[in-house]
C-alpha cells in the first residue's frame, strides 16, 4: 500500500478488488478495505467507489461506520464534487451514541462545510443539535470510558467547538444560538490540566471568531489573560498570539486587552525568544494615543537589552508609533534622540531622513538636540553610523547653538523616569573641541564613506557658525585633496576653492538649511468606499474600481480622457479587462522619446562649473560648450547659477517664462553625497505606497534629466515574523505614458528587515504638465505559501511632479 501511488497502472486494477472486499459481510475484510481505499484512492478511484462507502456508513457495527465515515472524508478531500452524495448520511451520525462514531461524523461535517458553501448553509440549522449534544458532553457525571483528567470526552468537545466556530462565522443567528453554552464552558472549565487548557483555548477561538456578544469577546480575553500567567510556555505562546489577531481585527475586543497591558509587557523579559517575539509585536499594536507614553517608555527599556534580530524592527516601529501618536513636540523630539542614541546602529537610511526631518521642524528644540547627539558620540566609543551622521548633521546646523547654548542636558532620557544617566551636566564644548570631534569621524577608518561624508561637510558649514575658526577649518579641509576617496576629493577641492576664491559668498552658501516639506503618507485608493474601508481597517488594500466605459487606465486613475481619444477608442461592451491595456514596463521606448532622452537640457554654467561635483557633475552640453567656448564664463556664469538663471544659447528660441522657483539655500547641496541637484532636491520626497502582510513599500520619486521623465526607486522591507518570497513588483501607466522597469535586487525579504531590502528603479516618460499617476500591482509568498496578488492605484505624487 505505501508502494502504491495514482501513476502506477496496478493502481486503476486495485479498484474491483476493493469493491469486492467492502461488500464482503466480515467486517475485518470490509474494514481493511476501507483503509486501503482511504490511503491510496484517487479522484477517478473516489467517484467509482462512492456508492460503496456511502452504504457502510449505515452499517450496523459501530467500528466499520467509524472506518467509513474517515474514509469519506479522505474522499471528500480528493474529489470535492462528492460532498453532496453524503450529505443524506449525514444526517444520522449526529444521533450516535457511540462517541468514536460521534466524533468522526463531526469531522466530516466540518469537511464537507468548509468545502461547499451550500452545506454550510443546511449545517446551521444543526447548531440546536450540536449545542445540546455539546451541554450533555459538560454536564454529565463521570464516565470511566470517556474521561480524561476530569473532562468528559474532551477530543469530542474540541471537535464540536470548532464546528460550530465555522458554522457561526458571519451568521448572527447561528452565533446567538451558541453564545449560552460557550460562556459555559469559559467560566466553568478548569485550567488546573492542558486537557482543560485545550477546550479553553477551542471555546476562546470560537468566541473569537463568530459574531459574539460583546461581554462573551471579554470574558474569552480574559481566559487569555489567565493564560499569559501560566508557567507552560506553549500556552503563553498560544495566548499571545490569538490577543494579536484579536487586536490586528480591530473593533471594542482590543479595548479588553488593554487591561493586560503590564502581563504582556512582562513576557519580553521571557527566556523563550518565540514569546519574546509574539509579546514585541503585540505590544507594537496595543499603541495609542492614550497609553503612548507609558507603552512607548517601557519599549525604550526594552531597547536597550533587546536581542540584536529584534533592534531593527524595533526602531522602524517605534519611529512609526512616535510620529503617529505623538502627544507633544517635546515627547516626539525626545524620542527620536533616545531611539538614535540606543540603537543608532540599527536605524535605516529611510529612518534616519525622518529623524532629521523631525529635529528641523521643532527649531524650538535644535539646541537640545544638537548638544545630545553630540554628547552620545563623545562619552561613548560608538560605531553606530546612523547616529554619527545624524550628529554630523546636527552639528553643522546647529553648531553655534551648541558652542554658545550651555551645559549639555544631564540625561539624554526623558522619556521615562528610568534609566536615567547620572553623570550630571557636562559643559558646553568650545568651538575647538567641536570640530576636533568632526576631524576624528573623518579620520576614523571604521566609519563608513557616508559618514565621513557628513563629517566633512559639516566641517564647512561650521566656518559660517564659527567664523574665528573659518581659517582652521579649511586647512583642515585642504588636507583631503589628494584623498583616496575620490568623493573625498571633490569635496575638499570645491570647498577649498570656496574658501580662496568665492569667500564672500560662502556665507550664502552656507547658509542653514530651509525646513523640508513634510511627506505625504497616505495612498490614494480608487474609489471613496474602499477609501474609507481603507481608514476603517488600518491600511487594508483596497480593489481596483471597475471601469464603466472604455479600457484605459485613465478611468481608474480618475482622469477624464480627451474628445480625441474617446474617438480612438472603440467602445467596450460587456466586462472590460482592467489590465488589458496596461503596460506593466519593460516594453521598449520609441525611436522619438530615446532621442529626447539623450538629448541634454542646457545649463546654467558658472558655479556648476566650479561645484559640478557638488551638484552632481557637469553634463556632456556642458563639458562641449566649455570646449567650443559658448558659454557665458567667468562671474556672469557663476551668479547665474548661484541665483538659478541658466543662460541660454542665442541660437535657440526663446522658452516661454517659467514662475521662479523657490531657493532653498545654499546649503542643500552640501549633503547630497555627489547626487545631481534635481534629484537631490527630491530624494527626502518619499511616502509608503503600500503595505500589507509585512510587507511595506515605499516610493522614492524624483525627476529626470528631461522634462516629463521621472524616476521612481521603490524599497520593499519585510516587517513580519514571516520570510516574504517570490516578491514581484509592477507598475502600469496610462496610454499616454511609458514606463520601463529594471530588475529587482532580489526576489525574498527575511522576516523584520534582517536581510538586505528589495529595491527596483522604475523610469516613466510621461507628456508635460500631466500628472504622474501609476497603478501598482505587487504579488508575493507568504512563509511558502500560495501567492498572493493585490493591486492599488497611487497618485499622491508631490505636486511637483
Amino acid at each position: 500500500m505505501l508502494l502504491l501511488d495514482e501513476g502506477k497502472e496496478l493502481h486503476l486494477m486495485v479498484t474491483n478488488s476493493l469493491k469486492q472486499d467492502m461488500n464482503n459481510p466480515n467486517p475485518n475484510i470490509a474494514g481493511f478495505a476501507l483503509c486501503t481505499l482511504g490511503a491510496i484512492a484517487s479522484a477517478e478511484m473516489a467517484r467509482d467507489l462512492a456508492d460503496e462507502v456511502e452504504k457502510l456508513l449505515r452499517s450496523s457495527s459501530p467500528a466499520l461506520k467509524k472506518k467509513a465515515t474517515l474514509c469519506a472524508v479522505r474522499l471528500i478531500r480528493k474529489e470535492p464534487e462528492l460532498v453532496e452524495q453524503f450529505i443524506p448520511a449525514t444526517r444520522s451520525l449526529l444521533s450516535e451514541r457511540n462517541h468514536a462514531v460521534l466524533l468522526t461524523g463531526v469531522m466530516l461535517l466540518r469537511e464537507m462545510a468548509q468545502l461547499n458553501a451550500g452545506c454550510l448553509e443546511s449545517f446551521r440549522r444543526m447548531v440546536p443539535s450540536l449545542v445540546r449534544l455539546l451541554k450533555t458532553l459538560t454536564s454529565s457525571g463521570y464516565s470511566p470510558e470517556y474521561d480524561v483528567h476530569g473532562i468528559n470526552d474532551p477530543f469530542l468537545q474540541t471537535s464540536i467547538v470548532r464546528l460550530l466556530q465555522i458554522l457561526g462565522h458571519n451568521n448572527d443567528e447561528a452565533s446567538e444560538a451558541m453564545n449560552d453554552v460557550l460562556a459555559e464552558i469559559a467560566t466553568n472549565t478548569q485550567t488546573t490540566t492542558n486537557v482543560g487548557n485545550a477546550v479553553l483555548y477551542e471555546v476562546v477561538k470560537c468566541i473569537m471568531n463568530i459574531e459574539a456578544e460583546g461581554g462573551l469577546r471579554v470574558l474569552a480575553i480574559n481566559n487569555l489573560g489567565k493564560f499569559l500567567l501560566k508557567p507552560d510556555r506553549n500556552i503563553r505562546y498560544v495566548a499571545l498570539t490569538t490577543l494579536l489577531s484579536t487586536v490586528q481585527a480591530g473593533g471594542n475586543a482590543s479595548e479588553a486587552v488593554q487591561r493586560h497591558r503590564s502581563t504582556i509587557v512582562d513576557c519580553l523579559r521571557e527566556p523563550d525568544v518565540t514569546i519574546r517575539r509574539r509579546a514585541l509585536s503585540l505590544c507594537f499594536s496595543l499603541i495609542n494615543k492614550s497609553n503612548v507614553r507609558g507603552l512607548v517608555g517601557e519599549l525604550l527599556d526594552f531597547l536597550h537589552v533587546a536581542d540584536r534580530e529584534f533592534k531593527a524592527y524595533m526602531v522602524t516601529e517605534l519611529l512609526i508609533a512616535a510620529d503617529k501618536y505623538a502627544p507633544s513636540p517635546k515627547w516626539h523630539v525626545d524620542t527620536v534622540l533616545e531611539i538614535i542614541t540606543t540603537a543608532g546602529g540599527y536605524v535605516q537610511e529611510q529612518g534616519l531622513a525622518e529623524i532629521i526631518q523631525i529635529i528641523a521642524e521643532r527649531s524650538e528644540f535644535n539646541q537640545r538636540a544638537v548638544q545630545v547627539l553630540f554628547r552620545a558620540i563623545t562619552t561613548a566609543n560608538t560605531g553606530a553610523q546612523s547616529l554619527l551622521q545624524a550628529a554630523s548633521w546636527c552639528i553643522g546646523e546647529f553648531g553655534d547653538l551648541l558652542v554658545n547654548g550651555g551645559p549639555l542636558p544631564a540625561s539624554t532620557r526623558t522619556v521615562t523616569s528610568s534609566a536615567r544617566d547620572d553623570a550630571g551636566e557636562v559643559p558646553a564644548p568650545t568651538a575647538g573641541e567641536v570640530i576636533e570631534v568632526l576631524h576624528r569621524l573623518i579620520q576614523d577608518p571604521t566609519n563608513s564613506a557616508g559618514t565621513r561624508h557628513y563629517a566633512i561637510n559639516a566641517l564647512v558649514k561650521l566656518s559660517t557658525r564659527l567664523p574665528n575658526e573659518a581659517e582652521r577649518i579649511r586647512n583642515i579641509i585642504s588636507l583631503y585633496r589628494r584623498s583616496i576617496d575620490e568623493e573625498m576629493q571633490q569635496r575638499s577641492a570645491e570647498y577649498t576653492t570656496l574658501f580662496d576664491t568665492f569667500n564672500a559668498i560662502r556665507p550664502a552658501v552656507l547658509e542653514r538649511m530651509p525646513v523640508a516639506q513634510s511627506k505625504a503618507r497616505t495612498v490614494v485608493t480608487t474609489d471613496l468606499e474602499n477609501h474609507q474601508q481603507q481608514q476603517q481597517q488600518g491600511g487594508a488594500i483596497a480593489a481596483p474600481a471597475q471601469q464603466q466605459q472604455g479600457g484605459d487606465l485613465l478611468d481608474l486613475l480618475g482622469d477624464e480622457p480627451s474628445q480625441q481619444q474617446q474617438q480612438q477608442q472603440p467602445a467596450a461592451g460587456g466586462g472590460v479587462d482592467l489590465l488589458g491595456d496596461l503596460d506593466f514596463g519593460g516594453a521598449p521606448a520609441t525611436q522619438q522619446q530615446q532621442q529626447q532622452q539623450q538629448a541634454s537640457s542646457s545649463s546654467s554654467g558658472g558655479l556648476d562649473d566650479l561645484l559640478g561635483g557638488l551638484l552632481g557633475g557637469p553634463t556632456q552640453q556642458q563639458q562641449q560648450q566649455q570646449q567650443q567656448g559658448t558659454g557665458s564664463g567667468g562671474l556672469d556664469d557663476l551668479l547665474g547659477g548661484l541665483l538659478g538663471g541658466p543662460s541660454q544659447p542665442a541660437a535657440q528660441p526663446q522658452q516661454p517664462q517659467q514662475p521662479p522657483q523657490p531657493q532653498a539655500g545654499g546649503l542643500d547641496f552640501l549633503m547630497d553625497m555627489g547626487a545631481p541637484q534635481q534629484q537631490q532636491q527630491s530624494a527626502a520626497v518619499s511616502f509608503v505606497a503600500f503595505e500589507g502582510d509585512g510587507l511595506k513599500l515605499t516610493f522614492f520619486p524624483s525627476r529626470g534629466a528631461q522634462p516629463g521623465t521621472y524616476e521612481i526607486k521603490m524599497v520593499a522591507t519585510n516587517t513580519s515574523a514571516t520570510q516574504l518570497s517570490q516578491v514581484n513588483i509592477q507598475v502600469a501607466v496610462p496610454k499616454t505614458c511609458q514606463v520601463r522597469l529594471n530588475a529587482p535586487s532580489s526576489t525574498a525579504l527575511e522576516p523584520f528587515g534582517a536581510g538586505p531590502d528589495i529595491t527596483q528603479l522604475a523610469h516613466v516618460t510621461a507628456p508635460q504638465g500631466e500628472k504622474l499617476r501609476v497603478l501598482l500591482r505587487v504579488s508575493y509568498s507568504v512563509g511558502g505559501g500560495p501567492v498572493t496578488v493585490k493591486q492599488q492605484a497611487v497618485s499622491n505624487f508631490p505636486e511637483n511632479m
